[in-house]
């Protein structure tokens, strides 16, 4: 009975999963197409399955994502993106609540500094 339950819960993981991923796909989709509204309501849906089903957001959407206000961020629409070159660092500015997100771009300098060295 508990193996049986344990394939049950992964089976839903997996149903999960590609529920977010699809829908991640649609607001790229519809944020391309002109409708923000429409991206920030697929993303706020994919947000509660994975929330519900304890299914780790894909880092993509993550990055899409305000984590102040959980809208959509599409550089030039919804967010100013900027290179830190002081902190080696990206910073994106939501500008529907303020709130700025930084993600290290060490990675690119590294793959710089090898086929540089």
């Amino acid at each position: 009975m508990a193996r049986n339950w344990v394939k049950e819960r992964h089976r839903k993981m997996d149903v999960a999963d590609e529920r977010v991923r699809i829908l991640a796909l649609a607001a790229d989709k519809a944020a391309v197409a002109g409708d923000i509204d429409y991206a920030d309501r697929y993303l706020a849906i994919a947000r509660k399955i994975a929330l519900r089903s304890s299914v780790p957001l894909p880092k993509q959407v993550k990055m899409r994502l305000c984590k102040g206000c959980h809208k959509y961020l599409m550089p030039g629409k919804t967010s100013r993106v900027r290179l830190n070159s002081e902190s080696h660092r990206v910073e994106t500015k939501c500008l529907s609540c303020g709130r700025v997100q930084c993600s290290p771009y060490l990675r690119e300098q590294r793959v710089r500094r090898k086929k540089s060295g």
